[in-house]
């Protein structure tokens, strides 16, 4: 994950008094992807659309920790052929 998905798992680790919590980090230099306020929220959810078609999608591309930014090339890709892509991470 990057910056702002490690800082949400951060503060939620460090918040949850009921069981162990482990995070567990890339060693990569990972891109940083642009959220909106909602996004940054949905992330303590587990799981949220980081990027989503225009109109109902032909593809659903769900991707954790390094694997989000090769999704989202793989979307950007599969979009100028003209497929409707979401990515979920």
């Amino acid at each position: 994950c990057d910056q702002v998905e490690s800082a949400v798992a951060w503060k939620l680790a460090i918040e949850r008094k009921d069981a162990p919590t482990a995070l567990i980090f890339s060693r990569q230099n990972l891109a940083q992807q642009e959220r909106t306020a909602e996004q940054v929220t949905d992330i303590a959810k587990g799981g949220y659309i980081l990027k989503d078609s225009d109109g109902k999608p032909e593809l659903i591309l769900i991707a954790t920790g390094s694997e989000v930014e090769l999704a989202v090339k793989a979307a950007e890709q599969l979009t100028a052929e003209g497929k409707k892509v979401r990515v979920v991470s």
